[in-house]
């Protein structure tokens, strides 16, 4: 195995990426550790969904670890949809997300939500607001 295709193996390892059944809106759950090596992932995988779709969940209640390159990634998501917000995030409360999301204020800019519910709930209403 070349150590390229040992990385890549390694990365995947790091980051599980789960697509939800599809239902109202687009989400996706991430597993794991979402940084430098794994945000290409994510990235790809949010790009992709939102080809498809303007609005979309993403659901980061069991990431065990973001770092700065990680939130690059929830960012550009974020702008992708020209700001209006049709990406919202879910996050575990006193989790390390939580933690760096206070401190960096990223809880006061993007829309996070406490659970699945109200995040798809918000995103219905913005949905319904537009048509």
């Amino acid at each position: 195995m070349t150590q390229n295709a040992l990385h890549s193996q390694q990365n995947d390892e790091l980051l599980e990426l789960h697509l939800a059944p599809d239902g109202e809106v687009p989400m996706i759950e991430l597993i794991g550790e979402l940084d430098l090596s794994t945000a290409p992932k994510l990235e790809a995988m949010v790009s992709g969904r939102l080809s498809r779709s303007s609005s979309l969940v993403l659901d980061l209640s069991k990431l065990t670890f973001i770092d700065s390159s990680g939130i690059a990634v929830l960012i550009r998501a974020f702008q992708a949809t020209d700001r209006r917000g049709e990406v919202s995030f879910v996050i575990a409360p006193g989790s390390q997300v939580a933690r760096i999301f206070s401190i960096a204020g990223i809880d006061r800019v993007l829309p996070v939500f406490l659970d699945r519910g109200a995040a798809v709930e918000r995103l219905l209403a913005e949905t319904a607001q537009d048509a």
